[in-house]
């Protein structure tokens, strides 16, 4: 870890900044950061994986609605083509 001039940032706990964390205390939070790492890299590979799934459904939907152009069903909104 980087070298903080700031001791509440640090390897101090919230309890005072005169105590030092113990051996174990840091092991336990360096446990915590990593399992956080981890949860942080498999929820961006969810997002990615979400984001080009709903790209192709969008793709889909457009392609598939033939003349009726767009993601939404404007007939359900009150609107209605080729009505000024």
């Amino acid at each position: 870890s980087s070298f903080s001039p700031n001791p509440s940032s640090s390897h101090y706990s919230e309890s005072g900044p005169a105590r030092c964390m113990s051996k174990r205390e840091m092991n336990v939070q360096q446990a915590e950061i990593k399992r956080l790492r981890e949860d942080m890299a498999k929820l961006k590979s969810e997002c990615s994986a979400m984001k080009s799934q709903l790209e192709k459904l969008v793709e889909k939907k457009c392609s598939s609605s033939g003349s009726n152009k767009g993601f939404f069903r404007w007939k359900k909104l009150g609107f209605r083509s080729g009505v000024s």
